[in-house]
């Protein structure tokens, strides 16, 4: 059994009669590689903010479509696509595995179109299958071949969010060699425990990523664009940077009118540090400068604003289109 453990969250439509031994072929590939998290059954805000954390702090996410598109919500969208979409726009690890229905028995025109964006996108391999294929085979040959370091596995557990974004992957490394440098010699009695599972089940760490994101004092990632400049030519960047909830519900408090989601959005582009995210950008694209525009992803605010009103620091005022800071708020400094 491996040392290394990843979190592999699977997204699919889990009733869908076509993946029943699909999924249990996955829990059984990973058994011994992973530990595993799925999109919940019930479309509603709190399942969506779950799976929205999840598919943040997985090292893969495994897409699995069957012959259902799924539950809608209210903007007319599965939790399989937005989790698909999320996953895109976190640039994670994906794996991709269609069954062959969904092209001869389609079942309406949404999986159809979902499924033609997954080919139109590129930079993803579409696994197919049907009921003759060897899935677990396949799912095997996907995960052996997927772009991304196996050597890793909660390597960062207990390594702030900062430091990790800052660190060059050389310096990285260094440390990893020290760390097991120190281990030799050590007392046969009391053995240098290496990342492997039974560490992991006393660490209270270990889970933090899917513990309920709003924690006053907690910093959690967030997607943002910016514009850079790479000579003469201005261009986008992506990359991801720290919020803490302390900041956001502080600053929230202090804003007098109602405010609407492009409003939210506009705000936590200020509060966004500015320096940080220019150290960031500049490690990984070290030819860019003059870094700009900087905006949090559409995606990411709608997530924050309904985690601020699942967790009763912000309601709806009106018909729903504005929000305001509740009276529990007031009391928030940073």
């Amino acid at each position: 059994m491996s040392n290394h453990r990843y979190h592999v969250h699977v997204a699919c439509v889990a009733d869908d009669p076509l993946l029943v031994t699909a999924q249990d072929d996955v829990a059984i590939f990973f058994e011994s590689r992973a530990f595993l998290t799925k999109d919940l059954v019930i479309a509603r805000a709190e399942s969506a903010s779950y799976s929205w954390r999840c598919v943040n702090s997985a090292d893969v996410v495994l897409i699995l479509i069957g012959n259902s598109y799924g539950k809608v919500n209210a903007s007319g969208v599965s939790q399989l696509h937005v989790s698909y979409t999320n996953a895109k726009a976190k640039n994670k690890p994906m794996l991709i595995f269609v069954h062959s229905d969904v092209l001869n028995k389609p079942t309406g025109n949404r999986l159809i179109d979902f499924v033609g964006s997954l080919e139109s996108q590129g930079g993803d391999v579409v696994h197919y299958f049907d009921d003759n294929t060897n899935f677990p085979k396949l799912l095997e040959m996907a995960f052996n071949t997927l772009d991304f370091d196996k050597t890793k596995g909660w390597q960062t557990v207990g390594v702030s969010i900062r430091s990790t974004l800052l660190t060059s992957p050389q310096e990285s490394q260094t440390a990893n060699i020290d760390k097991t440098e120190k281990t030799v010699g050590v007392d046969k009695a009391k053995p240098a425990i290496n990342f492997d599972e039974s560490h992991h089940a006393k660490n209270p760490d270990l889970h933090s990523a899917l513990k309920p994101a709003l924690v006053l004092d907690s910093e959690f990632l967030v997607s943002c664009t910016a514009h850079a400049f790479r000579g003469g030519t201005l261009i986008e960047v992506s990359f991801v940077i720290p919020l803490r909830w302390r900041h956001i519900v502080a600053m929230l408090a202090n804003v007098v009118m109602p405010f609407s989601e492009q409003g939210l959005g506009r705000a936590l582009n200020e509060i966004v540090d500015k320096s940080l995210a220019s150290q960031i950008v500049s490690r990984q694209h070290p030819d860019v400068h003059a870094v700009s525009r900087i905006q949090v992803v559409k995606a990411d605010a709608l997530w924050i604003l309904d985690e601020l009103e699942l967790a009763g620091w912000i309601e709806p005022v009106g018909q729903g289109s504005l929000w305001q800071a509740t009276e529990k708020a007031s009391g928030v400094t940073k």
